[in-house]
């Protein structure tokens, strides 16, 4: 048996040592588990350029030839959660005006990957969308499966974009942290204990559901007008070489070319008159109402949000189920007796209504 150099030894130390430093790592920051893979992305193309300034200037002036993101391209959504990856300072802030600046950053970086042009407020929400879904997945392996490290890592990967918005569990580590510590004590920071020999005794304390809440964030709207647009880094370089088109050789994407509707005025559409043609209050309504392809396509994905929301909470709190389909009827009907200019308006004149 040949003896063993010291180059062999060299380099059997360093896998050695490289083995030890992975396995230290939190396991989302390991390798995927067997059966499971990274996704690849469109790199950006250097023959597709585009500089902020134009993107800005494309919102204004070439709106239509901005799309809405199909719910089923899951490939463009791999696209904007990669963008928004090589930005630590968006996603590990909490500050949504903060993250603002870099939605025309982001928007530019999926144009050279794609050859698409998607709003900010596209990016927003698909970001908003995705990240509220990992953050549920997560809460519900911890606190309701009970799933220890492993089991949850296993668990994450049944969400389909999960490997694109993996580096996000970074910013949930702490949480993480004291929600396991939270089921391993009582109220009163006992250790909870566990009778082996008498398990028709056996009870454990946890703490009510809402402890192990995310807080909900207050996302801001971004104007389209590049003028409103909050400003960007000084060292961004501009270079206005005239309007933006389409890039018909770019990234194809069958179904959202089918299906989503780029930014059009529709010209042919009237909105129905009211059966009383006195009644102009409610046909100046009806009117306001007409919402373009891409306002259609985002109403759409808030109304999935709400939907998603109201059907966990009452999953979670059967007996309150009545209760909140009740109250969100009267909420949305409260727009037909009233016109509200705050939710503060909007919640006074329900409590005024139901007490």
């Amino acid at each position: 048996m040949p003896l063993s150099t010291p180059n062999t030894l060299s380099s059997a130390n360093k896998m050695l040592n490289a083995l030890i430093k992975e396995e230290d790592l939190p396991i989302w920051r390991q390798p995927p588990p067997i059966g499971h893979k990274m996704p690849e992305v469109p790199q950006r193309n250097p023959q597709r350029p585009i500089t902020i300034e134009q993107y800005c200037n494309a919102l204004t002036h070439q709106s239509e030839s901005f799309i809405a993101v199909n719910p089923n391209d899951m490939m463009l959504k791999r696209v904007i959660l990669k963008e928004i990856e090589e930005i630590p300072s968006f996603w590990q802030s909490s500050n949504a005006h903060h993250r603002q600046k870099f939605f025309p950053r982001i928007g530019c970086g999926v144009y050279q990957r794609t050859g698409l042009l998607v709003t900010p407020d596209a990016i927003k929400r698909q970001f908003n969308l995705i990240r509220n879904s990992l953050r549920e997945r997560l809460r519900k392996g911890i606190v309701v499966q009970k799933l220890n490290p492993k089991e949850t890592e296993e668990h994450m990967w049944g969400m389909p974009l999960y490997p694109s918005i993996r580096y996000l569990r970074s910013t949930l580590e702490e949480w993480e942290r004291k929600t396991r510590y939270k089921l391993l004590v009582d109220p009163n920071g006992e250790p909870i204990v566990f009778d082996l020999d008498d398990d028709d005794d056996l009870e454990e304390v946890v703490p009510e559901p809402e402890e192990y809440q995310f807080e909900e964030e207050v996302v801001e709207m971004i104007d389209a007008n590049p003028g409103h647009l909050p400003p960007v880094d000084q060292d961004q370089s501009f270079n206005n070489k005239g309007q933006i088109k389409r890039d018909p050789a770019g990234y194809q994407a069958p179904i959202i070319q089918q299906q989503a509707t780029p930014r059009r005025p529709n010209d042919n559409y009237h909105p129905p008159l009211p059966q009383n043609p006195v009644d102009t209050f409610y046909q100046n309504q009806m009117m306001a109402a007409t919402l373009s392809p891409v306002q259609e396509e985002d109403l759409k994905m808030d109304v999935m949000q709400i939907s998603y929301h109201m059907n966990r909470v009452a999953r979670e709190q059967p007996d309150k189920a009545k209760t909140i389909r009740f109250a969100m009827l009267q909420t949305i009907l409260a727009f037909d007796r009233n016109e509200y200019h705050s939710v503060g308006d909007l919640f006074t004149d329900l409590a005024k209504t139901f007490q």
